[in-house]
């Protein structure tokens, strides 16, 4: 990317595909949430070194970038779940230098940094809401039951209390994938009306109720 090509991207301002950030954040994890929402949602740029209103400042000088490059690679790979590789470059721009990390949608339905998922919705990276991710799963897995080997309907579940369950969380994708919205939205359970949304994504067996 070079000094026209940055400049072109921030004249277009913060959206759907580009955040920026005046300095690297001091909480690692403001971060890390926006390249999980990239990679959940679309492919964005992350511009560190330019503040909310376009306004380019550069990074401080003697900036050590071999340790914002670690830093980086560390909370893609430990922080951030399933681990993402984003493409990092700094470039300079009027004088002062700019780190640029781009971050490519990902073939996962769902990213999660610190085990929270998050969407980009314009300006912001935000914690997924539950029915966003059955949502983003279904999407992403059209025919479960081929992998599963079979078809499964709602009378595969089986409640013994008949406003909320447990589930037992089975070993693939999808069950990790609504096992994360378990998980991550616990003030928002998951009620028997909800169960209709996903009695094509869950294999029999895979719910227990609540004792």
């Amino acid at each position: 990317m070079n000094d026209t090509d940055i400049k072109s991207l921030i004249r277009q301002g913060e959206g759907q595909r580009i955040e920026f950030k005046e300095s690297f954040p001091v909480q690692a994890w403001n971060l890390a949430k926006e390249i999980a929402a990239f990679a959940t949602s679309n492919d964005g740029t992350i511009v560190i070194g330019v503040s909310d209103d376009g306004e380019i400042r550069g990074l401080p000088k003697g900036t050590d970038k071999a340790n914002l490059v670690s830093r980086i690679e560390g909370l893609c790979k430990e922080t951030i779940d399933p681990p993402i590789t984003p493409h990092i470059e700094f470039v300079i721009v009027d004088k002062v230098e700019i780190l640029c990390i781009t971050v490519k949608k990902g073939p996962s339905p769902i990213y999660l940094a610190n085990g929270i998922p998050y969407l980009r919705h314009i300006t912001a990276s935000t914690r997924a809401r539950a029915s966003e991710i059955v949502d983003l799963v279904r999407r992403s897995t059209p025919k479960i039951d081929a992998v599963n080997g079979a078809s499964y309907t709602q009378r595969d579940f089986e409640f013994g209390r008949q406003d909320y369950f447990n589930a037992r969380i089975p070993d693939n994708l999808v069950g990790r994938q609504i096992g994360f919205w378990i998980a991550a939205v616990p003030d928002e359970p998951l009620s028997l009306g909800r169960v209709s949304q996903l009695t094509d994504i869950w294999p029999s067996g895979c719910l227990q109720s609540r004792s």
